[in-house]
C-alpha cells in the first residue's frame, strides 16, 4: 500500500514537472546573484483561504494532496538561522501564517527572514500536526504504521518554490502585539507575534534548553508569564539552538516569536535570542557559571529527617532554611517508566524521593550515580504519613516544591540549580540491599531503613503468577508471597515498559524499592530484569488462546504501536475503513458502504458504532488469504458475524489493532 501510494505521488510530480513553465525552473538571478522578481503564474490564493479550505482535515490531524492550481505568496518570518526552527520555514501574508516543512538544513541561506517566496501548492500535501497546519508531502511512519503530513525533499521544494526578488527587511510584517494570553487567537498561529509585559518563569536561574532536560523531541519547554492576567505560555526551545545554554533573562519586557499551537495549546518559538528578547536584563554565562562548584557535604538524609521530622510526619511541607548539603546514590529512576518524574536516592542512613517535573531523568541520573544536593531553599515534606488510633503510619520523605500545602514536584530549573553529579554512575556505588524473607522483617526495620530503601526479597512468588499481567490498563497492585505465606503489595504503573508482561511463575528473588503509604508497605520494581530465578512465561507464550480468546476490550488495552504479542481475539465484524490510508471517526463505516479491503472493525457487540470501542483488524500481504476471506468488500455478508481472529496485537492505522493475521474461526 505504501509503495503504491508513493509511486502515485512520484507520477504526479513527474507530470507536474513537465507541465510547469519557466516560472518554476531554477530561480532567476541578476549579475550580482540577487533574485529577480517573480514572473510566473499569478498568485491566486491567500494563506488564510488555503487553511480554511482544509480546516477540517487540519483539525483532525489528517491530510490531503492539493490537486487544484493553488498558488500562494508569503514572506519568510521564521527561518533556521539560530537552529531553534528545524527543517521548516514559517511564511506569512496579510491574512495569516503557515509552516512549510522541508527536509533540508541551512534554509536561511536561500530563504532568510524577509524573503518573499511564491509556492505552487499543486501536488504538495497539506494537513494537521497537533491540529496545526503544515505544508509538505505525505509521510509514512513505519513504527506507528501511519501516514501524515511530513517534510518534503529539497528537490520537491525547489520545484514548487520561487523566490520573488531579493530579501528585504521592508517586507517583514509588523508583529501582532499581544499583552494577555486571552487575546491569542487561532488566526495568529504561524504568524510573528510580540508578547508584551511578560517575564520568564525561573528567570535568571536556568538556561533555555540544557541538553539534560531534553524531551523526546530534543526540546525543552520554558514558560512566559503575562503580567496582565498571570497566565503562562509555553516557549519551546531546541537543545541545538544557538542560545540553548544562555540563561533566561530577568525582568519584564517583550518577547517576539512564531506563535504555534499543539492540540489546542498555544506555544511560542523564539527565532533568535538577540533580536527577539526585548527590554529584559540578559544574564551572561552558563548554568555552570551560575551554579558554581558543588558545596561540601555536611549532612545525611537522616539529619534532614530529624531536623524536619514534625513537618514530614504531618504530611506537610516547609522550606529547608538550614545549610544542609547531602550526598546520596540513585537507587531508582524512570528508566523503565515504572517510576514517574522522581528519583529515589539513598545514603548510609536512609532513602529519599526527589520529585522533579521532568521526564527522562535516567539520562543524567543513572542507577549508581552519586548526587550532591544543596537542600537549602528546597521544600522538604512527607507524603503518605498519617495517624491511626494514636499510632503513626509511615509514609515517605520527599524533596521538591510546595503543592496545595503539601510536597510536590519542583521544576527542572530549580532541581538543576541545587544538584551536582559526582563521578560516573557505577553499581559499586550502590548501598548493599537489605535482604527480606518475610513481612515481619519489613515491619522490624527502623524507619529510615524502611523508607525508599533498596531491598532484595528472597524466596517469594506472585499470587497471580502466569494468570495476570503486571498492570494492563492502570496502576495495579499485585501480591508478593513470602515463604511463610505472609504477603506484601507490589505497585506497577501501566506506563512501565513491562506492564503488559505476565507475572512470572515459580519462586525467586526480586530487587526493588521498599516504601510505605499510610502504614501499608509497598514495593516498586525498577526493571523487569530485577526479577531473578523466576520462570518467564512470556517467552514463546501466546496471550489469548483459541479456546479462551481475548475480548475486544482486553485486546485494545494490550495492543501497542510496537506490539509483538500474539493472541486470539473474539468479536463481531461491525464495519471497515473507507480511506485506504487512515481510519478516523469521520471515515470509518459501520456497515459495508464504501468499505475498503485493507481493514475491518471488530467489536464486542454486533450493534457497536463507536470507533473507540473497536479493534482494527489490519490486513497486509503477511495476512495471506485471511484478508480475502474476512474483508467486507469481497464478503459483505460477513457484517455482523462473530469470529475469532489470531494475529499480533499491534496498532493498525494508528489505532489499537491486530495485524499479521494468521488464522480465524467463525463462531
Amino acid at each position: 500500500m505504501k509503495t503504491l501510494r508513493y509511486l502515485t505521488y512520484v507520477c504526479v510530480l513527474l507530470v507536474m514537472t513537465g507541465c510547469m513553465d519557466d516560472g518554476w525552473n531554477t530561480p532567476k538571478t541578476d549579475a550580482m546573484g540577487q533574485y529577480l522578481p517573480y514572473s510566473g503564474p499569478a498568485v491566486n490564493t491567500t494563506i488564510a483561504d488555503l487553511k480554511a479550505k482544509y480546516a477540517t482535515l487540519i483539525e483532525n490531524n489528517q491530510y490531503d494532496m492539493i490537486d487544484d492550481d493553488v498558488i500562494i505568496e508569503g514572506v519568510v518570518m521564521g527561518d533556521d538561522r539560530s537552529g531553534n526552527i528545524y527543517n521548516s520555514l514559517y511564511i506569512q501574508d496579510s491574512t495569516g501564517g503557515l509552516q512549510v516543512s522541508i527536509s533540508q538544513n541551512i534554509l536561511y541561506v536561500d530563504y532568510p527572514v524577509g524573503q518573499r517566496v511564491v509556492i505552487n501548492c499543486k501536488g504538495l500535501t497539506i494537513g494537521g500536526y497537533g491540529k496545526s497546519a503544515q505544508l509538505g508531502v505525505e509521510y509514512y511512519n513505519p513504527t506507528k504504521d501511519s501516514y501524515s503530513v511530513g517534510r518534503m525533499d529539497k528537490s520537491i521544494w525547489a520545484e514548487h518554490a520561487t523566490p520573488d526578488g531579493p530579501a528585504s527587511k521592508n517586507y517583514i510584517f509588523n508583529p501582532i502585539v499581544v499583552s494577555s494570553k486571552s487575546d491569542l487567537t487561532s488566526s495568529m498561529v504561524g504568524c510573528l507575534v510580540r508578547l508584551d509585559n511578560v517575564n520568564f518563569e525561573n528567570e535568571g536561574i536556568t538556561a533555555f534548553a540544557p541538553e539534560d532536560e531534553a524531551d523526546a523531541g530534543y526540546g525543552v519547554t520554558r514558560a512566559l508569564i503575562f503580567q496582565n492576567d498571570a497566565a503562562t505560555l509555553d516557549v519551546r526551545n531546541s537543545i541545538y539552538s544557538s542560545f540553548a545554554n544562555k540563561i533566561l533573562p530577568k525582568g519584564t519586557g517583550s518577547v517576539l516569536g512564531i506563535l504555534g499551537s499543539y492540540n489546542g495549546s498555544y506555544q511560542l518559538t523564539i527565532r533568535d535570542y538577540d533580536t527577539d528578547i526585548l527590554n529584559m536584563q540578559k544574564v551572561g554565562g552558563t548554568m555552570a557559571d551560575l551554579k558554581g562548584d558543588a558545596p561540601a557535604v555536611n549532612s545525611t538524609i537522616a539529619d534532614l529527617y530529624a531536623k524536619y521530622q514534625t513537618t514530614i510526619e504531618s504530611s506537610a511541607a516547609t522550606t529547608v532554611d538550614d545549610n544542609l548539603v547531602i550526598q546520596a546514590v540513585v537507587v531508582g529512576n524512570d528508566n523503565s517508566g515504572n517510576i514517574y518524574k522522581q528519583l529515589i536516592l539513598q545514603d548510609a542512613t536512609g532513602g529519599i524521593t526527589i520529585s522533579v517535573d521532568q521526564s527522562s531523568l535516567a539520562t543524567k541520573y543513572a542507577v549508581g550515580q552519586k548526587v550532591i544536593i544543596n537542600c537549602k531553599g528546597l521544600y522538604v515534606g512527607g507524603y503518605g504519613w498519617s495517624t491511626s488510633g494514636g499510632v503513626l503510619q509511615r509514609g515517605v520523605i520527599q524533596l521538591g516544591a510546595l503543592y496545595n500545602g503539601g510536597i510536590g514536584r519542583m521544576s527542572s530549573a530549580i532541581w538543576n540549580l541545587h544538584a551536582w553529579t559526582s563521578g560516573t554512575a557505577s553499581v559499586n556505588n550502590l548501598p548493599t540491599p537489605t535482604v527480606i524473607t518475610s513481612l515481619d522483617e519489613i515491619k522490624a526495620l527502623s524507619p529510615m531503613k524502611a523508607i525508599n530503601s533498596l531491598v532484595i526479597l528472597k524466596n517469594v512468588h506472585f499470587a497471580n503468577a502466569a494468570t495476570a499481567l503486571f498492570a494492563p490498563t492502570a496502576t495495579t497492585e499485585q501480591s508478593v508471597v513470602f515463604s511463610d505465606e505472609s504477603t506484601a503489595v507490589m505497585r506497577t504503573s501501566n506506563f512501565a515498559d513491562f506492564h503488559n508482561r505476565i507475572l512470572p511463575e515459580g519462586t525467586g528473588s526480586m530487587t526493588c524499592i521498599l516504601s510505605c503509604f499510610k502504614g501499608t508497605w509497598q514495593l516498586t520494581l525498577r526493571e523487569y530484569k530485577d526479577l531473578v530465578g523466576f520462570t518467564d512465561v512470556n517467552v514463546l507464550k501466546v496471550l489469548g488462546t483459541k479456546d479462551n480468546p481475548y475480548s475486544v476490550t482486553s485486546a485494545r488495552t494490550i495492543s501497542t504501536a510496537s506490539g509483538t504479542t500474539q493472541a486470539w481475539v473474539e468479536g463481531y465484524i461491525v464495519g471497515a475503513n473507507t480511506n485506504a490510508f487512515s481510519i478516523t471517526t469521520s471515515n470509518a463505516v459501520f456497515g459495508t458502504t464504501g468499505a475498503k479491503n485493507s481493514a475491518i472493525l471488530l467489536a464486542a457487540s454486533p450493534n457497536e458504532t463507536n470507533l473507540s470501542k473497536c479493534l482494527v483488524i489490519g490486513f497486509a500481504s503477511d495476512s495471506g488469504t485471511n484478508q480475502s476471506d474476512l474483508n467486507l468488500v469481497d464478503h459483505p455478508e460477513n457484517l455482523g458475524k462473530k469470529v475469532k481472529i489470531s494475529g499480533t496485537l499491534k496498532y493498525a492505522f494508528s489505532l489499537p489493532g491486530l495485524k499479521t493475521i494468521t488464522n480465524y474461526a467463525w463462531e
